[in-house]
């Protein structure tokens, strides 16, 4: 049997471990990695930027850059933008300091539904913005470069979902968490 290795093959490894992940740590650390996503994803966007903007004008920090390799700007601003980005989910989803308590009481049944509709959500959040960052592409600037990322856009139908609806995926988690709030308060006021 021979593997073949491709982006679509990434992609869903990626989904399956964050997946998996989710379903190992539960519904309030979950939602915790979901919302420490959109933390880092705010973190390393506005950072990334202003890197960019500010700092990559100067020769010297060019020369201290090309010694790690970066020495385009589009290379060094993907490169921050990741590192903060990862480093912002796991620093807060591990040391942050808040919790989460969202798992149902009433329906205790719904935890393991619920775990895996955000874990799926949260896996879609994290690769979506991956590939917006590789296009050099922001989320607070609307500049979307195709281009950067066009070779492996166009051999995966997976990277094509996310990057084309990268604003389902940015916005659904929230959307769904807001409902489940709702909802769940509603229940209690109810009986």
């Amino acid at each position: 049997m021979e593997l073949a290795l491709s982006w679509n093959l990434f992609v869903l490894a990626i989904f399956v471990a964050v997946t998996a992940y989710s379903l190992i740590i539960g519904l309030n650390k979950t939602i915790k990695t979901v919302i420490t996503s959109y933390l880092a994803l705010l973190a390393a966007d506005g950072l990334g930027n202003l890197t960019q903007e500010y700092l990559l004008d100067s020769s010297q920090i060019i020369k201290v850059l090309g010694i790690f390799g970066l020495e385009s700007d589009s290379t060094t601003v993907l490169v921050i933008k990741l590192t903060i980005f990862l480093l912002c989910i796991v620093l807060l989803t591990i040391k942050g300091a808040f919790e989460v308590h969202m798992a149902s009481e009433r329906f205790p049944s719904l935890n393991p539904f619920m775990t895996l509709i955000f874990g799926i959500l949260n896996s879609a959040l994290i690769v979506s913005t991956g590939l917006i960052f590789a296009a050099g592409s922001s989320f607070i600037r609307a500049n979307f470069v195709e281009t950067n990322i066009a070779e492996v856009y166009s051999s995966s139908t997976y990277i094509q979902l996310l990057v084309d609806y990268h604003s389902i995926w940015f916005s659904l988690p929230v959307v769904i968490f807001i409902a489940w709030c709702l909802l769940d308060h509603e229940i209690d006021e109810n009986l």
